[in-house]
């Protein structure tokens, strides 16, 4: 399968990197994220999970003692990229500040994020795209919660958002030497990914596939697709062999028999969600004696037998798996994504109305009627107050996935951008959901792969607005990417 190429490159010479203004798009991007971390950063600090406790143990045993070992003795339970990162604040800020450091960090990262997404919106659909997918981001409700806890999933964003636009500068410098470094980029982000949350190891699939449909000869795929499982590759084989060589099994980590037990078992039809989920059964095996690896491995026993003896129930469990996997527990707050939208589309509209008025003879024409005008500032005055109003109740001035979501899938399969990463977006969305329901929906990992979605609404609110520039002006306004 050979995926089609444009035609024509399109014309990108009003938003191309060093020309003239090319970057003056970001700046509101950075000054909100700027505002939204620190807002959060200062404001919001929740209690540390079961996972952030251990992940702050792990961080301070390997500053202290240079081993990535639990007080309990796991060796091989957590990954070992986001301890190193604690264990890199603790010798630099100092452990009497490390909570607070941590945190600083993660907002680095989490404000790196919105810079990324806004920049993979520019490379699929132009500057314009960049602003509403970066404004998303900087206020999307998921992201701010996760960078106040002690969890690898804002790193594991942070290196798939910066995997994401690497390969879509790929894209466009693939016969350079500037595009093979980018590809091989996405290799080590990939493989970072997989050193911080084991099953990220799936999101190096995607670009795989993508960069074998791409045009070229067999060899050239061959090389490509090599070099993006590279990463992966080597980091799951050392990872593996280090964990051989401590507990004895080459195994990535030995938190995986829980996580697949808890999504197989017969009480798993009352409590999809997972609110009340046995999360200490791997304790009390561990305290009966049992190994990390033997635990590990009973619990994956577990699963399967509950697999090979009720496939009915399984298959009705994943159905329920997706059901929660795509709901949203972040619902009460402003409708900030409407909001950004419609601000996009009214100003598109003023600049074509704009220069539909200059291209009448003498500048004194009208591009529409004074009704018309009125209808679409009121409908964009009545969205702002409302949105005012619910910031003032909720005091969330977020977006959320209640409306990112259903949005975002709309936009997916609506928008054409010059790039034809369409299928690449779906893969990354598909990769994750087959995580979820071979193992349990935990909603942090779709929130892993939302800024596919924010992506694509930026691009599609992109295209609308060009089609409302085109529609009211005889010259077409040229399409950006």
């Amino acid at each position: 399968m050979q995926r089609s190429e444009p035609a024509i490159a399109p014309d990108l010479s009003a938003s191309r990197p060093g020309s003239r203004g090319a970057w003056r798009w970001l700046l509101p991007v950075i000054l909100v994220a700027l505002a939204t971390h620190v807002f959060t950063y200062f404001v919001f600090r929740y209690a540390p999970s079961n996972d952030a406790r251990e992940y702050l143990l792990l961080g301070m045993s390997l500053s202290d003692r240079g081993e990535l070992r639990l007080p309990t003795g796991e060796y091989a339970k957590r990954m070992p990229l986001y301890p190193a990162l604690i264990a890199l604040v603790d010798r630099w800020q100092g452990r009497e500040v490390l909570e607070y450091s941590a945190l600083e960090v993660q907002a680095a990262l989490a404000l790196g994020c919105v810079v990324w997404i806004a920049l993979a919106a520019r490379r699929t659909a132009g500057p314009r795209a960049g602003v509403v997918a970066g404004l998303i981001a900087a206020l999307y409700a998921p992201y701010r919660y996760l960078q106040s806890m002690y969890l690898c999933e804002t790193l594991v964003i942070f290196l798939v958002t910066s995997a994401l636009w690497l390969y879509l500068y790929w894209l466009e410098h693939r016969t350079t030497p500037g595009g093979w470094m980018a590809l091989g980029g996405v290799s080590i982000a990939c493989g970072l990914a997989l050193l911080t949350r084991s099953d990220a190891a799936v999101f190096a699939l995607p670009f795989a596939v993508d960069a074998a449909c791409r045009a070229g000869g067999w060899a050239a795929r061959a090389g490509r697709v090599s070099l993006v499982l590279l990463g992966v590759c080597a980091c799951a084989v050392g990872w593996g062999a280090r964990n051989s060589r401590v507990i004895g099994a080459f195994t990535l980590s030995t938190i995986g028999g829980l996580n697949f037990h808890l999504g197989h078992n017969p009480d798993y039809a009352a409590h999809p969600g997972m609110d009340t989920a046995d999360y200490h059964l791997y304790e009390r095996l561990r305290a009966e004696g049992l190994s990390e690896v033997e635990a590990d491995r009973r619990l994956y026993e577990m699963g399967r037998r509950f697999v090979g003896e009720r496939p009915g129930e399984v298959v009705v469990n994943a159905l329920r798996k997706i059901r929660v996997w795509f709901g949203s527990s972040v619902t009460w707050s402003a409708p900030s994504t409407l909001l950004i939208i419609a601000w996009a589309l009214a100003l598109a509209w003023r600049r074509s109305d704009a220069r539909g008025a200059a291209d009448e003879p003498g500048g004194a024409g009208d591009a529409a009627p004074r009704g018309a005008r009125w209808v679409v500032i009121g409908g964009v005055v009545a969205v702002t107050a409302a949105w005012a109003a619910l910031v003032y109740v909720s005091m969330r001035p977020w977006t959320n996935p209640m409306f990112v979501v259903p949005l975002g899938f709309v936009a997916l399969f609506l928008y054409d951008d010059c790039l034809k990463v369409r299928g690449l977006f779906v893969g990354l969305i598909l990769a994750q959901l087959l995580v979820a329901v071979a193992f349990i929906p935990l909603e942090r990992l779709r929130w892993t792969v939302d800024c596919v979605l924010m992506i694509a609404i930026g691009a599609a609110v992109s295209r609308l607005c060009e089609r409302v520039s085109s529609a009211r002006n005889s010259n077409k306004e040229p399409r950006t990417c």
